[in-house]
């Protein structure tokens, strides 16, 4: 069973941690230990890993991981073309067998307001079912976890904005040209999106983490372009798996990536994607924030997007999308970063395309 992300054991003096982790199997081999999918938030350093065991990301630890117990690092299932075993050094990949509501939780309909104001601040929804589109208007620091939303979770910036959090849930936007969380001040951890012409968009102030994001649906009109995520100011995307399935139908519907960023109404820049493994599908497979330098977009010239430690499956195409991996990275553009991408699963490199 699935259990709150980084349940930390960081009271416990190290001579316990250390005991902890013998008897995990970190250090030598044992008894099983029977605390299932619980964590050490502690460094892994240089000890080998045996047994029951498992690395998972968590940023508050020196290293930038940490021991998961009760996790068996060749069992972390599979789905939509994530491999079966581990991320090397983080864990298991997302998918909706490792993340998303915990397995045994009670889903009850939910009965509160659709439009959270101000006077829902520190407003709580938990092991609910969610059916349309929730609306955060104003009230800040909206927690919604252990959760099903059928529809969409939006942050209205433009009458209130206001800020939440997604945590162990899932949002299934359906066949419908929406996107599933939006616009900005948000957070989603370990969950699942599914569905609609895009299951999250950064405008603004957001983390995405450990979670799977897959959008797309079938599309007969021929006018959507679809993806798993959009990215434009201040957006960290870490540790998770992003594609898009939508089919292709003309004259142009289908995926545009997996991951979009475009200059559209601003400029892109200031944002992190960190450690994602990027599925197969669509003209390209990411997109690097410096579309239309040519005159296609008012905003152009992206700068300080760092892309580090990221895969891409290379899928029926072997280059991730149709025409390559990645498009409009500029690398010369100020403060641009890219850093140890590789093609999964032979590793290697992928280079930037301008």
């Amino acid at each position: 069973m699935k259990q709150s992300f980084m349940q930390s054991i960081r009271q416990m003096t190290w001579k316990k941690v250390f005991g902890l982790a013998v008897m995990g199997g970190v250090v030598a081999s044992g008894t099983a230990w029977a605390l299932t999918n619980s964590y050490v938030a502690r460094e892994v350093e240089s000890a080998s890993r045996t047994g029951n065991v498992a690395v998972t990301s968590d940023t508050s630890a020196s290293g930038g991981s940490a021991v998961k117990f009760g996790q068996s690092a060749t069992g972390c299932g599979g789905a939509h073309a994530i491999p079966a075993g581990p991320d090397p050094g983080w864990g298991c990949w997302p998918s909706p067998d490792t993340v998303g509501i915990p397995a045994g939780t009670t889903l009850t309909p939910y009965a509160g307001p659709m439009v959270l104001q101000a006077a829902q601040n520190n407003y709580v929804i938990d092991g609910k079912i969610i059916d349309g589109e929730l609306r955060i208007v104003g009230a800040q620091n909206v927690m919604i976890r252990n959760s099903r939303i059928d529809g969409m979770i939006r942050n209205d910036l433009d009458n209130g904005g206001g800020s939440f959090t997604v945590m162990d849930s899932e949002v299934n936007v359906g066949a419908e040209p929406l996107t599933g969380i939006q616009e900005g001040n948000f957070t989603v951890l370990r969950s699942v999106v599914r569905g609609g012409a895009r299951g999250v968009f950064c405008n603004r102030n957001a983390t995405i983490q450990d979670s799977y994001i897959v959008g797309g649906f079938v599309d007969n009109s021929g006018v959507h372009h679809m993806s798993g995520a959009r990215y434009e100011q201040n957006c960290i995307l870490r540790h998770n798996v992003i594609g898009c399935d939508a089919p292709d139908i003309p004259p142009d519907a289908g995926c545009s990536a997996g991951l979009t960023g475009y200059g559209d109404f601003q400029t892109i820049q200031y944002d992190i994607i960190e450690r994602n493994l990027f599925l197969a599908g669509g003209g390209y497979c990411t997109y690097g924030g410096s579309s239309g330098q040519g005159g296609g977009k008012p905003f152009p010239n992206a700068h300080h997007v760092q892309f580090i430690d990221n895969w891409w499956a290379r899928g029926s195409s072997n280059k991730c999308g149709f025409y390559g991996p990645i498009t409009s990275f500029d690398s010369d553009a100020p403060g641009n970063v890219w850093q140890n991408n590789r093609y999964y699963p032979d590793g290697a490199n992928v280079p930037p395309a301008n």
